[in-house]
């Protein structure tokens, strides 16, 4: 089953808190349109800090995440769809009878969805949601891979290292595209996949 929820606040635009509106790849309009696309934001705690920081975040439409994919390489692929399957395949989270949006939702983004351990533990994590229009699509079950979720920094060093040379110089190709991330946080995602 899959509910929808206008998209929380930890899936808007920081500072603003404002919607993404437009695909970082094709500049698609997201919000009018209907459209289904995928947000990724990334967090890194600065050592010695308790708040984290937003290294990047972005809307991609599905399109663009199927384009995306096609320029990894097949092993890179099945690696790791391979990895996601079996960590998800660990995540317990379910919907109580009574599902109350705002409450499941921020709990399941307090620990990673492949390792179960919770955030404030992690210095860096990313959050991944399924979304169309204005709204959040909230799947509790395997067959509709379970969205949203949070991969902390060991989880995403793991798959890191599944994939292939030439899909970390891709992931790197599009982070350019990206921008903004902090100098003195460029060495950490070098080669990062981004979950499309």
């Amino acid at each position: 089953m899959i509910y929808t929820i206008d998209i929380p606040p930890a899936f808007r635009q920081d500072p603003t808190q404002s919607l993404h509106t437009r695909c970082v790849m094709c500049e698609k309009e997201l919000i009018e349109s209907n459209s289904p696309y995928l947000i990724e934001k990334s967090y890194v705690k600065p050592l010695g800090m308790a708040v984290y920081e937003t290294l990047f975040e972005y809307a991609i439409c599905m399109d663009c995440a199927v384009q995306m994919r096609a320029q990894m390489s097949r092993e890179s692929l099945q690696r790791m769809d391979s990895f996601m399957a079996e960590g998800l395949a660990q995540d317990h989270r379910q919907l109580p009878d009574d599902f109350e949006e705002a409450a499941m939702v921020d709990q399941w983004l307090q620990h990673c969805a492949l390792s179960g351990q919770p955030i404030e533990a992690l210095t860096e994590y990313q959050m991944i949601a399924v979304c169309q229009g204005d709204q959040m699509m909230v799947s509790p079950d395997e067959a509709h891979q379970r969205m949203p979720i949070v991969i902390g920094g060991p989880a995403i060093a793991e798959l890191t290292e599944l994939l292939s040379p030439e899909t970390r110089e891709e992931m790197d190709r599009f982070r350019d595209l990206l921008g903004g991330v902090p100098p003195e946080w460029e060495a950490l995602l070098q080669g990062r996949p981004v979950v499309v």
